[in-house]
């Protein structure tokens, strides 16, 4: 039924292929999906610190309007 190349890969069925629910929480890839995760929420918790003190305007364009003055003056055609 399945040639020598396939026996001596170590499966002997389709069935010994499917990773069991069980086994991937005990895996080494589900550890580094919590060491992931962890890492995340750290750096998100560091990033939110960082911005508690400074205040952001994202609605103050100003610069820009001081600098497309300064290019209608000298060109008009603009």
């Amino acid at each position: 039924m399945y040639s020598k190349k396939q026996k001596n890969l170590g499966f002997t069925s389709i069935r010994d292929l499917y990773i069991n629910a069980d086994d991937w929480h005990n895996s080494i890839f589900a550890k580094l999906v919590v060491l992931l995760n962890l890492v995340l929420v750290e750096l998100r918790l560091s990033l939110k610190n960082c911005q508690v003190d400074k205040k952001r305007i994202f609605d103050d364009y100003s610069y820009l309007y001081k600098g497309l003055n300064k290019c209608k003056t000298q060109n008009p055609t603009i």
